[in-house]
């Protein structure tokens, strides 16, 4: 369509008909609907101008040049009488001023364009508002287009930022009652859902809180907010209801108005206006805290409870999370120690129906309250209690702390049937840190079985060629505590331990080997089956699987081989040389006259 309207103007233009080609232009420009041919029709309406304005200037210069030859004096002076020469250059400047209001019309006019392409775009209304600021007619002509055109079920964007937009332009100039008149029609509007409603009515609340009208935008609030609420029937959605009979289900215009009514009223009028959004059930976990603070900062601690338990009963979890943990800590500060009962029958409400994710925090508290201000056996069951609920990533800490708390309260003897619980609980990669811990408190305790039982049960968990801590402090327990016969056993179980892991990674090893050998023999066989699909592989020659040994991979990595009639040579292999022992060993056996052994009587050989 664009390339027909250049193509008609330009016909015009060779004919000389200038102003229809501009005619046409014109209307070319106020009349296609895409970008595409608007860019054609604009670019060659330019160049148009252009052309006759580079003609005229040039018919301009060649004038002055003819006079700057010496023409004669009489005739420059009737080119000036008659006025042709001040024509000529008036010409010029016109054109030029002509080129200009078009380049300035430019954005004006692409405007147009995507209006017509879609006239309920919102974007594109507040732009064309902007392009014309500098006239105030243009833009409340513009504004009233905007909000008579669009639609709502069609409109790109929010159709209710036009209406607070053009408020808000009249709020700019001074003219309140222009702009309430703007607003009084926006509430009644057909908007598309309750938000964009209240967004209207909050707009115009703020509007006369800035121009400090607080008595209006208190009325404003109340007329938002009147309700036709009849009973929980009125909670369900009606199809076809229009917003304005839903408005009293918006958060934002209700917590609005108890802000303001917070601000500029009265405490029993804020309360009054917080217990209807509470009995409206539009109340949020924020509102309800809010609410809650509001009472104590006045004073009104019980009244505060009340709003706190209203609370943990309008929601569930997690969303009652922060009201719980306001409610407890305010009912902890106000009372300390002198209502336990009901602190630990808030507590235990609390933790009744609280996720596994969400009690860590709510069980710190609980025992912290009953360390401070309970039982020292309450304290202790609160912990036994967590340690079964937290999360995994979380019950090594409570173990810490349920021990701490055990050992302060009745002794290190009394963290026996803790170490006894984590130990039977807790999962393989924790189990050593607390048999080593356990076994450290009975030496402490003089009962060296029951530790060196200790770390033979955490030995099972440990491998010794990665973890060394744990060997080297049973080493250290054996060298101090220990005889000849429970070093051996240390080793013996050593050894025991660390064939079971290699096992376990040579089996691996060897079911891996396996997957690859049967692979192997498929490709063959396929490969058998298939001589041509063999041709085009790899050309890499395979061994007969029929002859082809197996052999296993050992703990080293390598293949080996080994004759069935040769023995086995373990490499890790020790063996212990006759030394003489010590005389400082049998001190004690010499004072009460045992016979005293001067040397080994054998060697001892001991298998890895």
């Amino acid at each position: 369509v664009g390339q027909l309207w250049c193509a008609l103007a330009d016909y015009n233009t060779r004919c000389g008909h200038f102003d229809k080609a501009r005619s046409i232009y014109e209307e070319g420009l106020t009349t296609v609907s895409t970008v595409k041919d608007f860019t054609q029709i604009f670019d060659s309406y330019s160049h148009f101008e252009e052309a006759l304005l580079t003609v005229k200037m040039k018919e301009l210069s060649e004038e002055k040049e003819e006079e700057d030859d010496g023409s004669d004096p009489y005739t420059r002076a009737m080119l000036r009488v008659t006025g042709t020469e001040f024509d000529l250059a008036q010409e010029v400047d016109f054109r030029l001023e002509r080129l200009e209001y078009l380049m300035q019309r430019r954005e004006e006019l692409l405007n147009s364009v995507l209006l017509r392409q879609n006239p309920h775009n919102v974007h594109e209304w507040k732009k064309r508002t902007e392009i014309f600021k500098d006239d105030p007619e243009k833009v409340v002509k513009t504004f009233t287009e905007a909000v008579t055109t669009v639609k709502i079920t069609e409109a790109i964007g929010k159709p209710h930022t036009l209406w607070t937009a053009f408020a808000k332009w009249y709020e700019e100039r001074g003219d309140l009652k222009s702009a309430r008149s703007i607003l009084n029609k926006a509430v009644t509007a057909p908007f598309k859902s309750v938000d964009d409603l209240a967004s209207v009515w909050c707009e115009w609340a703020e509007i006369e809180l800035r121009n400090k009208k607080y008595r209006k935008a208190l009325d404003v609030l109340r007329r938002a907010t009147a309700t036709n609420f009849t009973g929980p029937g009125s909670w369900k959605k009606v199809p076809g209801q229009p917003v304005q009979d839903r408005l009293w289900r918006s958060v934002k215009l209700w917590a609005l108005y108890a802000d303001a009514n917070e601000s500029l009223c009265t405490i029993r009028s804020t309360k009054n206006v917080y217990d209807r959004i509470i009995y409206l059930k539009v109340a949020t976990p924020t509102l309800v805290i809010n609410f809650a603070n509001i009472m104590k900062e006045n004073g009104f601690w019980e009244e505060a409870f009340k709003v706190y338990q209203q609370g943990v009963s309008l929601f569930q979890w997690p969303l009652v999370n922060d009201i719980w943990l306001a409610y407890i800590s305010c009912f902890v500060q106000r009372f300390k120690g002198k209502k336990v009962e009901r602190t630990r029958d808030m507590f235990e409400q609390c933790l009744s129906g609280c996720p596994k994710q969400k009690c860590t925090r709510f069980f710190l508290m609980y025992a912290r309250y009953e360390e401070r201000w309970g039982l020292a056996r309450q304290c202790l069951g609160v912990y036994d209690r967590a340690c079964d609920k937290v999360p995994e990533e979380e019950v090594l800490g409570m173990y810490r702390r349920y021990l701490k708390a055990t050992k302060k309260f009745f002794g290190a003897i009394k963290t026996r049937d803790v170490y006894e619980k984590a130990i039977k609980s807790l999962g393989d990669k924790h189990v050593p840190d607390f048999c080593v811990e356990y076994a450290e408190l009975e030496r402490s305790l003089g009962e060296i079985e029951r530790a060196r039982g200790l770390y033979v049960h955490g030995a099972q968990y440990v491998d010794p060629r990665k973890e060394n801590t744990f060997w080297q402090s049973w080493h250290t327990f054996e060298i101090n505590h220990g005889n000849q016969d429970t070093f051996k056993d240390m080793l013996r179980v050593r050894r025991s331990v660390q064939s079971t892991f290699s096992m376990s990674i040579d089996l691996s090893a060897a079911a891996e080997a396996a997957r690859e050998e049967r692979k192997k023999r498929q490709e063959e066989a396929e490969a058998a089956a298939n001589p041509a699909k063999a041709a085009k592989g790899s050309g890499k020659m395979t061994a007969n699987p029929d002859v082809e040994k197996i052999t296993f991979v050992p703990q080293g990595g390598a293949q080996t081989e080994q004759a069935d009639d040769q023995p086995m040579v373990d490499p890790e292999e020790i063996e212990l040389e006759e030394q003489a022992i010590p005389d400082t060993v049998f001190s004690e056996v010499r004072k009460r006259g045992a016979p005293q052994e001067s040397q080994l009587a054998k060697r001892v050989k001991l298998d890895s």
